[in-house]
């Protein structure tokens, strides 16, 4: 369910398979599973899978990615109305002696 990768200087890149629907807004779940994190539990980047779908953004000094999914839309998503974003992000980033990410930038590469 969840994993760390040991980043340059440091750095920690967390990657979650988190639980339940997605929400109302593509930010709120882990706008508010952020909130909870002690301020020496901060991943340097947290990356979410499960809602197949794609958003980026930077809070409380965390580089937060939603990651897409490789599966096009199903019956199942049809019947909810969900449209899946099928693709992946490449990020370049640059991270300080001691472990600061410097520099984030993250591309949507998507499929359809």
């Amino acid at each position: 369910m969840t994993a760390n990768v040991l980043l340059p200087n440091g750095a920690v890149l967390e990657m979650l398979h988190p639980g339940g629907g997605i929400a109302y807004a593509l930010s709120y779940k882990a706008q508010r599973a952020i909130n909870n994190l002690t301020p020496d539990n901060l991943p340097s980047i947290w990356v979410w899978g499960h809602y197949h779908t794609s958003f980026y953004m930077r809070y409380r000094g965390i580089h937060y990615l939603q990651a897409p999914c490789f599966k096009s839309q199903g019956l199942w998503e049809k019947r909810l109305g969900l449209n899946p974003t099928i693709g992946g992000w490449i990020v370049e980033a640059t991270i300080s002696e001691n472990g600061f990410i410097e520099k984030f930038k993250p591309e949507l590469i998507t499929y359809k």
